[in-house]
């Protein structure tokens, strides 16, 4: 992720900009939301500004030629302008969001059998004034952030937009989303005394068993992402009555939209909700993300919701109930067992803690004089701080959630200081042949929601981490204390195969080895290109080395049989 420089409205057509909604008048609203979700899902297989070239050509294809040559000339006027190296897009999902979120309240319901050239380049026009204004947006903040903040450039000077975009611009895994969910269902199902909600969750979505639940998003999924001869992907479906029920309820009111939001800052909470849009018998997708986000994320809530769990006094919050979720799913049903499949192997010491009041880490491996101390925290960034636009609340949020000395870094450090006098093992170093000053120690943070793989995040508890363990003073005990290691738990499920068959220390030395080649050609270049790709998030590092796109990334019944999600599989 990095920037990128996308034309203004004057850039593109070099004339005084038009009222948006005299634009879009005679279009009614339902058409323009159908055409941007197609638009979307083009872009969901390929952001490339190739494919985007494309799409403004299908979009451009009944105006005159020489409006057409007026448009690319002014685009390719544009990008010789702007910075070499730097990315350059025209069609963004970020932009088509905003462009639905200004239908969705101000909505025009009327019929029309087809639209105009003339509409459909006032469509166009219209999404180039909504860039326009979420650019200004952008540079508002970057303005205000800069006079309020001195400190590291880009965090300060990055992080109140680029954290914005986030949601955008990375793709949401399936698998990942669907090895979770089972495991949530399972666990409350089978596990816990909470499994009457899940019966009731899926009786109001007309869903027999938890399986056919999640198998529902994945058929719609697969169907939409078989690709036909000019590879693009279905930005609608039907399906048979049963189903109608549950994706009914993910449609979007066009009325309970513009009335909570039509004097409020722009959200996306709601359409995350609810990311299906009606139209006759089908169901168009505004975008494939978020369909791919209620197989996981988007369930927590829709059960919390829906299940009649939140009577219980116990989890009769969201905080409550994801603190649950955290602790007993994630950290102890779920990452246990991922971790256990990667690293357990023969003379090898792997421990989950016993009780986390004695200090203990969520995982303790050793490999002969290696030792790897794994935290994870399944911590959302609140939503209040992602719409905030301040650096100030944005750093507030990282430290509270991975920054202190209750959690993440702080965690870490104490344990490291533990470490001088006695591993987290049944015997002390004498029993077990071991001499401190001989240990290599490696801290690893796992966390689970997207926003904290945001570029420079990484790197800020990278330098956090290393003033604290200076400050400690621990640093002539051991061989060496490693740079932190901060990895996304969904990225750590879909690259099950690499980290057990390529071991997991190798690849984590290996890519803190790269970072720093990365940060002395940032030092040296001194150039944007380079100051992103050094502060690229820690999974994106390894995706480069290792190729793993042209690489089995996951052997999904080995998930399934470590796992236990056959427990509720139907027979």
């Amino acid at each position: 992720m990095e920037f990128v420089y996308t034309p203004l409205y004057e850039d593109i057509f070099q004339e005084q900009e038009p009222v948006l909604g005299g634009l879009v008048a005679d279009i009614p609203s339902h058409v323009i939301i159908c055409l941007l979700s197609y638009v979307n899902s083009r872009l969901n297989l390929d952001t490339s500004i190739e494919n985007q070239i494309l799409l403004l050509k299908e979009i451009l294809r009944r105006q005159d030629l020489a409006i057409q040559h007026k448009i690319y000339h002014n685009f390719i006027d544009f990008s010789k302008k702007s910075r070499d190296g730097c990315e350059i897009s025209i069609l963004s999902s970020l932009y088509i969001k905003s462009f639905i979120h200004y239908e969705l309240i101000n909505y025009r319901d009327f019929s029309i059998i087809d639209t105009t050239p003339k509409q459909e380049l006032n469509f166009f026009k219209a999404y180039m004034i909504i860039v326009t204004r979420k650019s200004n947006e952008a540079g508002e903040i970057y303005s205000k952030e800069r006079e309020l903040y001195e400190g590291e450039f880009f965090p300060i000077h990055t992080w109140p937009i680029l954290l914005s975009q986030v949601e955008a611009t990375s793709r949401q895994d399936p698998i990942s989303s669907l090895i979770r969910s089972i495991c949530f269902f399972n666990y409350l199902q089978y596990h816990s005394r909470y499994s009457e909600y899940i019966n009731n969750f899926l009786q109001k979505n007309g869903q027999s068993s938890s399986w056919e639940y999640v198998i529902s998003f994945m058929n719609i999924l697969n169907f939409s992402w078989e690709k036909h001869h000019n590879g693009q992907m279905s930005f609608s479906f039907s399906c048979e009555n049963k189903m109608r029920l549950l994706f009914d309820s993910l449609c979007i009111d066009s009325k309970q939209y513009s009335l909570e939001y039509r004097d409020k800052i722009e959200n996306c909470r709601l359409l995350k909700a609810k990311p299906l849009f009606k139209s006759g018998n089908d169901y168009v997708v505004m975008d494939w993300d978020l369909i791919i986000n209620k197989i996981y994320e988007g369930l927590v809530f829709d059960f919390f919701e829906r299940s009649g769990i939140k009577e219980q006094k116990q989890v009769n919050s969201i905080p409550n109930f994801k603190q649950i979720i955290g602790k007993e799913i994630t950290e102890t049903f779920t990452f246990q067992r991922i971790i256990e499949g990667i690293l357990k192997k023969k003379y090898t010491i792997l421990n989950f803690p016993k009780d986390d009041s004695n200090g203990e880490p969520d995982a303790y491996f050793r490999n002969g004089n290696s030792i790897v101390l794994f935290e994870i925290k399944d911590s959302y960034f609140a939503d209040k701080v992602l719409k905030s636009g301040s650096y100030s609340q944005i750093k507030k949020e990282i430290d509270k959630k991975y920054n202190n000395p209750r959690k993440g870094v702080g965690q870490l450090i104490k344990q490291i200081n533990k470490l001088q006098k006695s591993p987290f093992e049944d015997k002390n170093y004498v029993e077990l042949g071991l001499k401190p000053r001989n240990l290599n120690i490696y801290p690893v943070i796992i966390y689970t929601d997207i926003h904290f793989g945001m570029p420079g995040i990484s790197n800020y508890l990278i330098n956090e981490f290393e003033q604290g363990i200076n400050n400690l003073g621990s640093k002539e005990s051991f061989r060496k204390i490693h740079k932190l290691t901060f990895l996304d738990f969904n990225f750590l499920i879909n690259s099950f195969n690499l980290f057990k068959d390529y071991e997991f220390i190798k690849i984590i030395d290996a890519m803190h080895r790269e970072l720093e080649k990365r940060r002395k050609k940032h030092n040296y270049k001194n150039e944007v290109p380079f100051l992103f790709s050094y502060n690229d998030n820690q999974e994106r590092i390894i995706e480069a080395l290792y190729d793993i796109d042209k690489n089995e990334k996951l052997d999904i019944k080995e998930i399934m049989k470590l796992l236990n999600m056959t427990e509720g599989l139907p027979n």
